[in-house]
């Protein structure tokens, strides 16, 4: 199992120019700082936040706009929110989407109690894994958004959204091979990134769109990433459900 997420990408930096820099700073404040959402719990409130509760539920006002709490609840609601702020920046897309990868990993290496259900909750509530899918079909030939939208559905959802995505797009190079890259990474991480796979049922959905994606290009000289992409998420997926030390 891997504990934490080694590659660099998933610690994103956000620019700091202008009102997007605004937004995200304001977002990443909210979380605590950078990536504490694994550390902080549930329903946690600052003792600014609580003030600022009390004193709103003195006074009936709406007061002064500032952050509420949960800590926590808050900090993924004002990320997931720059999505709809700017809904048209591509990098701004793809941050986010690494962030939420980097939210779900981050969460795994505390071995907290209940998993990761309490992180997926709040970001159920939040309608995360729909909004990742809603950029991935608003920007569905951008390499970058593509490939981080299909591990984040995948790590939020598990397979069968990003299933979902090669099935949807079955000509689309740049789909099928985001959701080979997706599978594999999924893979690779474990339980850092997925529920527990048992059976072979939780992997044949997977295996038959990438044995279909493999049959489609085989023969297209600029697929040869996706199909290597492809027969290493084949393998993978078979070690998954093979029998310690049994034949995948």
């Amino acid at each position: 199992m891997v504990r934490n997420c080694p590659n660099p990408k998933y610690n994103p930096v956000f620019g700091s120019s202008g009102h997007l820099g605004v937004r995200v700073a304001g977002a990443r404040a909210r979380l605590g700082g950078a990536h504490k959402e694994g550390f902080v719990e549930p329903g946690l409130f600052l003792p600014a936040q609580q003030a600022r509760q009390a004193a709103e539920a003195g006074e009936g006002a709406g007061g002064d706009g500032g952050p509420r709490g949960p800590v926590l609840e808050d900090g993924l609601a004002a990320l997931t929110g720059l999505l709809s702020f700017f809904p048209n920046s591509r990098p701004l897309a793809a941050e986010v989407c690494r962030a939420l990868v980097r939210a779900r990993v981050a969460w795994a290496s505390r071995a907290a109690p209940g998993g990761s259900g309490p992180l997926l909750g709040i970001l159920g509530a939040l309608s995360a894994g729909e909004a990742i899918v809603r950029l991935a079909n608003r920007f569905p030939e951008n390499v970058a958004v593509v490939n981080e939208a299909a591990l984040a559905m995948g790590v939020l959802g598990g397979f069968g959204p990003v299933v979902d995505l090669m099935r949807g797009r079955p000509a689309c190079l740049v789909a099928q091979e985001a959701g080979c890259c997706a599978l594999v990474e999924m893979c690779r991480l474990g339980s850092a990134a997925m529920d527990a796979v048992r059976h072979e049922d939780d992997v044949a959905p997977a295996r038959v769109v990438l044995e279909q994606a493999r049959a489609r290009f085989q023969s297209v000289g600029a697929a040869g990433g996706m199909l290597s992409r492809a027969e290493l998420a084949l393998g993978m997926l078979s070690a998954l459900v093979a029998p310690p030390g049994g034949p995948a």
